[in-house]
């Protein structure tokens, strides 16, 4: 392992030289855009002619915020310049453990809540350790609930409604009588913000006090009534069991195919969703995320944690600030205002990391004394007990399609990765899969720290060509697909799976060597 100060100052050649460009850059898909171009030609669900064809986006101007060049960044120049001190940085940035959030409430004694059969409902899902998921009507749901930031003590309840003056999140061990009572917390969205069609309200429900690995059931309440009963959830679990995860990116457009593969995700039994990027074609808009995210992958959501990273879309409007608004993540960034856009979590025996791989960033980490996400990372990884590392973002380090490699990404992130014991890493934004050898120091190497990249770009917009280059392995630029990861102890098992549930590659990786 490279010493951490020959790292930074490598990483400060790299960034002034980074900025130097950055003016001159000609890739019309990175962060500085602000209007899809025609060599995107992203999938676009156009809701008034149902065509899913590869057209470039419209959306009202008012929609689309440019994305600043210097950066973009809501921190001032000269903060920026003085880097982090003492107060700006936490002194706990490992993942939340859910112990922190305040008192637990008293439990009450009782029984899982039920609907009379005459009351008009309809289920949200399959029938799950709770019964079915079932969600009271006209009492103003709009967004189903979904399961965010699961930690091993704590999870969130997230859904938006039209109607309700107070909510609360009922739960409860499946195995026990003993209910706990949270409130949830109000966040307005009038449509003169969101572009939408009418106001809402977004309710955010922390449920702490729970057991790590344990299955609990959940009940929303509005204004002291039942609107949804039957929900299920797992916390995260600190033995060193594994797990099974989900992952795709470049989906969010509303086309046939991407629904194809979220009927075909459905049918996996996964503990993890992971979301690569560009989930809300074009420009990352709330009401391209309530189509094209909410609405399409709501049954699974309701049901899984969905864990993201931002894709340059996504950063379309005002620096992804619906994707900030929209998901409730662990906040471990050491700037109050980076806050989301990356940050890592553990389940298991797997420590997972979510970078924020848009140019932006890295045009942001100026050297020592601003390098956050960077140096946020190091001591990330530095601090991992866990065996597995997964490590996942938007922007491929390698990739043969359109894109190909991302230029910042290997001089600034890439010497990080290789120095610590990285096992798989996930990306999107090339619109096709793609694996990789396990690679080190620009080759194929099976030396232990030698890591395997996989490209899940497939998973809705157009499909576009991939040639292979010396890093391939397999690639596949045909069939839309998303990958499925199995982790049992040491071993890692991958299999890409295609619209129709056809396995199109199968790969294996040991976590332990």
């Amino acid at each position: 392992m490279l010493p951490t100060a020959l790292l930074r100052a490598r990483r400060i050649a790299l960034s002034f030289a980074l900025v130097a460009l950055a003016g001159c850059s000609s890739d019309d898909d990175g962060a500085g855009d602000t209007t899809p171009d025609a060599s995107e030609a992203d999938t676009v669900d156009d809701a008034a002619s149902g065509d899913t064809g590869d057209d470039t986006a419209t959306e009202d101007a008012t929609e689309t915020d440019a994305v600043e060049t210097d950066g973009g960044d809501d921190v001032a120049d000269a903060e920026r310049d003085a880097g982090p001190d003492a107060a700006d940085v936490a002194v706990d940035t490992g993942p939340d453990l859910g112990f922190d959030a305040g008192e637990v409430p008293t439990p009450e004694t009782g029984a899982a809540t039920t609907i009379d059969p005459e009351t008009p409902s309809f289920a949200l899902g399959r029938t799950g350790p709770c019964g079915t998921p079932t969600a009271v009507d006209e009492r103003g749901l709009r967004r189903w609930p979904y399961l965010q930031n699961i930690q091993p003590g704590s999870a969130h309840v997230v859904w938006t409604a039209t109607a309700g003056e107070t909510a609360t999140v009922r739960y409860a061990r499946v195995d026990d009588d003993q209910w706990y009572t949270m409130d949830a917390v109000p966040q307005a969205y009038p449509a003169s913000q969101t572009l939408d069609a009418e106001d809402y309200t977004a309710w955010d429900a922390r449920l702490i006090g729970l057991e790590p690995g344990v299955d609990y059931c959940w009940e929303l309440w509005a204004d002291g009534e039942p609107l949804v009963v039957g929900g299920a959830l797992r916390t995260a679990w600190r033995d060193d069991s594994g797990l099974s995860l989900i992952a795709v990116g470049d989906s969010g457009n509303g086309s046939a195919e991407q629904l194809a593969l979220r009927d075909q995700m459905l049918e996996v039994d996964a503990d993890v969703f992971l979301h690569l990027g560009d989930m809300a074609y074009g420009d990352g808009t709330y009401v391209e995320f309530e189509r094209h995210m909410f609405d399409v992958y709501r049954e699974l959501m309701q049901a899984m944690p969905m864990w993201p990273t931002p894709g340059n879309h996504e950063y379309k409007t005002n620096i992804a600030t619906p994707y900030i608004n929209v998901y409730y993540l662990p906040e471990q960034a050491w700037r109050d205002n980076e806050h989301e856009y990356y940050y890592s979590f553990d389940y298991g025996n797997v420590h997972f990391v979510s970078l924020d791989s848009n140019e932006v960033r890295g045009l942001t980490t100026l050297g020592d004394s601003g390098d956050d996400m960077l140096d946020w990372l190091e001591h990330d990884l530095t601090t991992n007990t866990r065996p597995w590392v997964v490590l996942f973002m938007h922007h491929p380090v390698y990739s043969s399609g359109q894109h190909g490699n991302t230029t910042w990404l290997q001089n600034s992130v890439l010497p990080i990765l290789e120095d610590y014991d990285i096992d798989l890493v996930l990306v999107g934004h090339d619109h096709h899969y793609e694996r990789t050898h396990a690679v080190l120091a620009g080759m194929a190497s099976d030396d232990p720290y030698a890591i395997t990249y996989v490209l899940a770009g497939a998973g809705g917009a157009g499909l576009r060509e991939a040639t292979g280059d010396w890093f391939t392995a397999e690639v596949n630029d045909e069939v839309h697909s998303f990958l499925h990861f199995e982790i049992d102890g040491c071993a890692g098992v991958g299999r890409a799976i295609d619209l129709d549930g056809n396995e199109i590659d199968r790969f294996e990786i040991d976590g332990c060597e």
